[in-house]
């Protein structure tokens, strides 16, 4: 049932030591990645890096959710004001002049969102090892707030550390660059999801009731999706996996609408209760398939058996793990008739990933949208069994290339982006 107060949709508990606790006892963290560019990658290459994924997934301890967001969006002040500083500082100078121009017209193409941006993050929420404090009696509404000592609580930050370390070397290996968000920027992006058409930002928060100070606009629920403030929301979920998945398919999710928001959730299950229930479901087809003395045989009871049974031999012979994972995309926009178009267009690009399948929301959008959005980073109703070797090639880990440290010259690709390009670059 849809609660009256906002605040009740977001998880935080409150900041620790820059990582963010949330209700449930949980500890997440955050980090910003650079997208990998494969547009001219070699075969092997993107194999390889396919490989390293893989190694990556399997290696995540049980009971761990993490969330990849890919965001397109405008923000490209800082590389433009950046070229600016390295023009002539004359005056009268031609050069200066020039990019003076050129600057205030990259300006105004960033304001009126021509010049998208991408961007990932990486959004880790580790699930607390213990036990409640207080069992909640029979009959009692349970606690959302989990009670624990001080020493269990330290105990849990310090595992957390391990793990933000942990992660970090192996990000690093995969070539992903990844550089910790603090929690004031993630504070600041939380802000942002919840308070799209308010006119000024965060001023600080308060410690003791951090949920209240991020949330300042109202919800109107739609049969078409929500809308917060004056900015109408559309969610796209995924809702049939491709047929046949190959390395770096994801890279064709570059090119969705401007200001969308994409949601990749994958959570860690425990192993030996996945490979349990996937043997129950083992016997089930094989007696609805072969059970029968007489009469037809059951197709679809066949096929099932045959796909159980190839996939309990990879994960016992091959190293396979299964993942819960689930794709959603957030789409906004003040204009109705240009959300249509997104969605359009949005579903398309979906197709194009092996003839996968992808729906909209309709009344349950917002219910979604409080589950996947940031930080809380978990999503139930829409998560699909995958194994590693697939789950790694749907992970949206690519982007354009954003060129150079020093944007000596600016370029637009063909996707609309910028790239900052340095002919003096060693590594040119």
């Amino acid at each position: 049932m849809l609660s009256e107060n906002l605040a009740d949709y977001l998880q935080i508990w409150g900041i620790e030591d820059g990582n963010v606790v949330f209700a449930d006892g949980s500890i997440g963290f955050a980090f910003e990645l650079e997208p990998l560019d494969v547009s001219c990658s070699s075969d092997e290459n993107i194999n390889d890096f396919s490989q390293r994924t893989i190694r990556f997934l399997n290696s995540l301890p049980s009971g761990l959710d993490l969330q990849f967001v890919q965001d397109i969006k405008a923000g490209n002040n800082e590389i433009i004001a950046k070229h600016s500083k390295l023009s002539i500082v004359e005056k009268q100078s031609l050069a200066a002049s020039m990019t003076e121009k050129r600057c205030n017209r990259l300006a105004n193409l960033d304001s009126d969102g021509s010049l998208p941006q991408h961007s990932l993050i990486l959004v880790v929420r580790r699930a607390w090892s213990g036990g409640r404090l207080r069992k909640p009696r029979l009959f009692t509404r349970q606690s959302t707030f989990n009670e624990m000592t001080e020493a269990a609580f330290q105990h849990e930050m310090a595992e957390a550390i391990r793990l933000k370390n942990e992660v970090t070397d192996q990000l690093t290996v995969l070539g992903l660059k990844p550089k910790l968000i603090t929690a004031e920027k993630m504070l600041d992006a939380i802000y942002l999801q919840w308070n799209p058409n308010r006119p000024i930002g965060l001023n600080g928060f308060d410690p003791e009731s951090v949920r209240s100070s991020l949330l300042f606009s109202d919800v109107s629920i739609t049969d078409r999706g929500f809308t917060i403030g004056c900015m109408h929301h559309r969610v796209i979920s995924l809702k049939i996996l491709p047929e046949q998945s190959f390395s770096s398919m994801a890279s064709v999710l570059r090119e969705l609408p401007f200001d969308s928001r994409l949601f990749f959730t994958i959570h860690v299950p425990d192993q030996s209760k996945e490979i349990e229930f996937l043997q129950t479901q083992r016997r089930l087809a094989y007696s609805m398939a072969f059970g029968k003395r007489s009469g037809v045989s059951d197709i679809a009871s066949t096929a099932k058996f045959s796909d159980l049974e190839r996939l309990l031999e990879q994960m016992i012979g091959q190293g396979e793990k299964v993942f819960h994972g689930g794709m959603n995309i957030l789409l906004r926009s003040e204009d109705e008739e240009d959300l249509r178009t997104q969605v359009a267009q949005t579903l398309a690009i979906i197709r194009e990933m092996g003839g996968a399948e992808g729906f909209e929301e309709s009344l349950a959008a917002f219910e979604l949208f409080t589950q996947f959005s940031l930080p809380n980073s978990r999503i139930k109703d829409r998560s699909k069994r995958l194994k590693t070797s697939n789950l790694c090639d749907l992970i949206p880990l690519y982007g354009p290339w954003r060129g150079h440290r020093e944007p000596r010259v600016l370029l637009r690709t063909r996707m609309g982006n910028l790239l900052a390009l340095d002919p003096f670059d060693p590594e040119l």
